[in-house]
């Protein structure tokens, strides 16, 4: 199998369903915003894929309770054969957004999602833990030292996440797939866990 893994501001509506084609799996970590909503529903439900997200920290509109493939797995597992997904959304304050919290509850919240992590698990998350694939423009780490302590505890599959458009790239098992500013894609094959890297075109 095969997934597209994505954290992207700012393309049109007809540009991120493009983005829906010719894989197995997509996993995105921001949803699209209020414009186009009938014609974006009406497209998602005529796509057979799973779109499995969770939101980012600047998103404002949950597309959770929408019928449609679109799987919201903020602090959940979902079975995928022979892997799971579990996923957690917050990241550590940046912009006062609802999908923000501080280290402590983070690390409250991952406290509770340990049970469902295994060997098997591809981990989602919007933010990237302390000093991996975390580093913005003026060099510091910003990345949270409660899910670095999560990943390196429970050794999920995969640990994939966005949130730090600077740092797209991977280190061992963890994937930053923010959009890059060389507008990259990343595709993983989940049984070898190679990543291949695309230009999207704009």
């Amino acid at each position: 199998q095969r997934f597209k893994a994505l954290d992207k501001h700012g393309l049109t509506n007809e540009e991120r369903v493009r983005l829906l084609f010719s894989t197995d799996i997509f996993l995105h970590q921001t949803i699209w915003r209020l414009s186009g909503n009938e014609e974006i529903i009406q497209i998602l439900n005529e796509i057979d894929i799973p779109i499995f997200y969770v939101m980012g920290n600047d998103d404002f509109y949950n597309w959770n309770e929408i019928e449609s493939n679109l799987i919201y797995i903020d602090q959940k597992r979902e079975e995928l054969e022979e892997f799971n997904l579990v996923g957690y959304q917050y990241t550590l304050p940046f912009v006062n957004s609802e999908f923000e919290k501080d280290e402590f509850e983070i690390k409250k919240d991952l406290q509770m999602l340990k049970k469902h992590v295994d060997n098997k698990t591809i981990l989602v998350t919007h933010g990237p833990p302390k000093g991996i694939l975390d580093k913005v423009h003026s060099g510091a780490h910003v990345g949270s030292t409660s899910l670095k302590s999560f990943v390196k505890d429970t050794t999920p599959y995969l640990h994939v996440f966005g949130h730090i458009h600077e740092s797209f790239g991977s280190i061992g098992i963890h994937f930053n797939v923010a959009f890059s500013y060389n507008n990259k894609i990343s595709i993983i094959d989940l049984e070898t866990i190679e990543r291949k890297i695309i230009k999207w075109v704009i």
